[in-house]
């Protein structure tokens, strides 16, 4: 029994990953089970959760994992798991300037497929380079935030968040018996999903799909709009509100 984790990070191609993943459902063979983010909405909950507090203890984290694998698994010979918030809260949201609990909960979700499959783990993260995810972190944020701040000072001030082969050496060093890889988005832009079926011996099933890029950020000069609405006086609710109006009416003219 394996099972193989794909925890994030978040802006580096995850969403494309869990679209290809879900497309693939009907033709994988059979023993291959494929949990999202939606069917592990709990899980992801409290993962974040636990990031946003440094002391906050990893019990319920482990409990409610070994729960969840033991259901979605019992008649799986592999089980592949996506979902970006089990590396915790996206940087830049309820104080998070880090992936600083990241290895804890690997150590968490690792214990906890062992507990309830006797499985080998496998963990495949997604890095991106340090300027163009901070790029697409400052984009998410200025988007579903107010956030205030340009471009280049909000670089600055989470630049140490960047540094995301830091932070798989960490998880590396947490769960030393357990396969830990790696793979930028630069290197498989196309298809952010082809390194999860090439680690879970699926990857002639790519033919299959088409490029994926979700979520993309539209070139239309929005952010300037969104500053401008997030520093503006009005009220949470009609910013928000005008945002999401505004981002859906590019998106329809952009096709993404």
């Amino acid at each position: 029994m394996r099972v193989l984790i794909h925890p994030g990070f978040h802006k580096t191609g995850t969403k494309s990953v869990q679209l290809s993943l879900e497309t693939l459902r009907p033709d994988l063979p059979k023993g291959i089970i494929v949990a999202l983010q939606a069917e592990l909405a709990d899980l992801c909950d409290i993962c974040r959760e636990v990031s946003v507090s440094p002391e906050a203890p990893l019990v319920e984290v482990e409990r409610l994992a070994t729960e969840r694998f033991a259901l979605l698994g019992q008649a799986a010979s592999l089980l592949i798991v996506s979902a970006e918030d089990l590396a915790g809260a996206l940087p830049g949201r309820r104080g998070v300037t880090h992936y600083t609990r990241t290895p804890e909960l690997m150590g968490a979700l690792t214990r906890a497929a062992y507990t309830a499959l006797n499985a080998d783990v496998h963990l495949h993260f997604s890095t991106r380079g340090a300027e163009a995810w901070l790029i697409s972190l400052w984009w998410q944020n200025l988007r579903s935030t107010r956030l205030t701040a340009s471009a280049e000072v909000y670089a600055q001030e989470m630049a140490e968040a960047a540094h995301l082969d830091r932070v798989v050496a960490a998880v590396r060093s947490a769960v030393p018996q357990t396969t830990v890889s790696v793979t930028a988005l630069e290197d498989c832009a196309a298809q952010p999903v082809l390194p999860i079926l090439r680690a879970a011996d699926l990857e002639h099933l790519a033919e299959r799909l088409p490029p994926q890029h979700a979520n993309a950020r539209p070139d239309l000069g929005l952010e300037e709009v969104f500053l401008a609405l997030n520093r503006s006086g009005l009220r949470d609710g009609f910013v928000r509100d005008t945002k999401t109006t505004i981002l859906r009416k590019a998106r329809r003219m952009t096709g993404t």
